[in-house]
């Protein structure tokens, strides 16, 4: 879903979009309207999209600094945040 989270019909204006952007069939994205996008944000460290898919259903999606993410888990943070951490530490390997 990070692909989702980039302006995908258009080069990459960062690493972060360049580096996933260049790691996926950007082809399936076509399926999905983009309704709104906000660039990466130094102070909220993520960049953020408000999608259509196929269906109609409207969501939202983000990529970003990992703390930053995690604190965006309401429901269940306290049950994904050990796997989450330990995902993120064998990643920075």
């Amino acid at each position: 879903f990070a692909a989702l989270a980039a302006k995908w019909k258009e080069p990459a204006k960062d690493a972060l979009d360049t580096l996933v952007l260049n790691a996926v069939d950007k082809t399936p994205l076509d399926a999905y309207e983009q309704l709104e996008y906000i660039p990466f944000d130094p102070v909220k460290k993520r960049t953020e999209a408000t999608l259509r898919d196929p269906q109609g259903r409207i969501f939202t999606v983000t990529k970003g600094a990992p703390n930053v993410l995690l604190a965006l888990c309401e429901g269940n943070r306290a049950q994904i945040e050990d796997e989450f951490k330990r995902t993120i530490e064998e990643l920075a390997e």
